[in-house]
């Protein structure tokens, strides 16, 4: 019998388990492809994170902000409450590098992460970012390189070696697999977005 691939072995339990459940289902799963991280890699990343800390959901909401919407280190970090509209399910960037903003669809895992941070894990504090500070100044804005700090971690956690670190191998990622799914002939599929009954979780 085959042994597991690296990233299954040397990540937590709780990502060793997701991990292998996909094997039973799918077969290896590849979490690297050539210097990107393939849908699964991601996913391992984010389960290697630990979900009973304040700061394992923050960084974990971070990861899928930058993996999932595409968004840099340094908007993440000024990422604002006001800038997410819970019942529309949309995300306003406010200053891109082009100079222009943008309106994004927000994916419900994104959706269930950043609210799960904001209700269980962000301390009281009158910061408007969405994203703060744990130990040194708590409760302060995060700067891009704790964002950096934060894929680092996770890529650390789960035993993965990436040819690039940081926010950037999240979005060369995203990027990649995009690419990869408009020249399939596979007609894709929409992802649902995160709709909800009620306004956006009580701060």
């Amino acid at each position: 019998m085959s042994r597991p691939p690296v990233a299954v072995r040397r990540a937590s339990p709780r990502a060793a388990a997701w991990a292998l459940r996909v094997l039973w289902r799918f077969g290896r799963p590849h979490t690297l492809i050539g210097t990107s991280l393939s849908i699964v890699g991601l996913y391992v990343i984010a389960a290697s994170l630990d979900r009973a800390s304040s700061r394992g959901l923050r960084d974990r909401a971070i990861i899928l902000c930058i993996a999932r919407l595409g968004l840099r280190a340094g908007e993440v970090a000024q990422l604002q409450l006001d800038d997410i509209d819970w019942c529309d399910a949309v995300v306003r960037v406010r200053a891109r590098k082009t100079g222009h903003g943008a309106l994004l669809p927000l994916p419900t895992d994104v959706g269930a992460a950043v609210a799960d941070y904001l209700q269980q894990a962000r301390p009281n504090t009158a910061t408007r970012q969405v994203f703060v500070l744990h130990r040194q100044r708590v409760g302060a804005p995060i700067s891009s390189d704790i964002v950096g700090r934060a894929v680092d971690t996770a890529l650390a956690r789960a035993g993965m070696d990436a040819p690039t670190r940081g926010a950037n191998l999240l979005r060369h990622s995203l990027s990649a697999r995009s690419a990869a799914a408009r020249s399939s002939t596979c007609t894709p599929t929409r992802n649902r977005s995160l709709r909800l009954a009620t306004c956006c979780p009580r701060i």
